[in-house]
């Protein structure tokens, strides 16, 4: 198998400039971070909303199963 060789000149080019400026990341990369972000932030609520309703139903059962052992 054939590999080309890499220029050496422009190793350097590149290595110089990771070096000045930093590594970047790619623009879709970006994006696809975000709404990666952005769909786990809105799992996050969902999740939290959800135990948050079943707290409340759990206390609404237990007001009702109080009221029945007062009332009896």
């Amino acid at each position: 198998m054939r590999t080309r060789t890499n220029d050496p000149h422009k190793v350097q080019e590149l290595m110089d400039s990771i070096a000045q400026i930093g590594l970047q990341v790619p623009e879709k990369d970006s994006a696809f971070n975000y709404l990666n972000k952005t769909a786990l932030n809105h799992l996050d609520e969902l999740i939290r909303s959800m135990c948050l309703r079943s707290m409340e139903l759990t206390t609404d059962f237990l007001d009702v199963i109080v009221l029945r052992l007062i009332s009896a």
